[in-house]
């Protein structure tokens, strides 16, 4: 992903922010190809958008961010996919 973000808070303790971007998600092979890629026809490159916060206390941070598929992941006209994903993710920071 490519996030521009916005900080509502910076400060020693305390950090809000907002971020949101353009992604592309590439397909390069499964662990059972003859499984996966013949059943479905998978696109190799997936575009999406993405928007999340994050929240920084102390030595802590928090992003929660969610990603909307703009194009399907499957060459099929009976069959639509859509890559959407939640994510959440928590860390140190040094």
């Amino acid at each position: 992903p490519v996030h521009i973000g916005f900080d509502f808070v910076e400060d020693e303790r305390l950090g809000i922010r907002v971020f949101g971007g353009p992604n592309g998600t590439f397909f390069f092979s499964a662990d059972d190809p003859e499984e996966v890629v013949n059943e479905f026809d998978y696109k190799n490159v997936v575009w999406g958008l993405s928007a999340g916060a994050g929240v920084d206390v102390g030595i802590l941070t928090i992003d929660l961010e969610y990603e909307f598929g703009l194009s399907d992941m499957l060459d099929s006209d009976i069959q639509t996919a859509k890559n959407n994903a939640l994510f959440i993710r928590a860390g140190l920071l040094f």
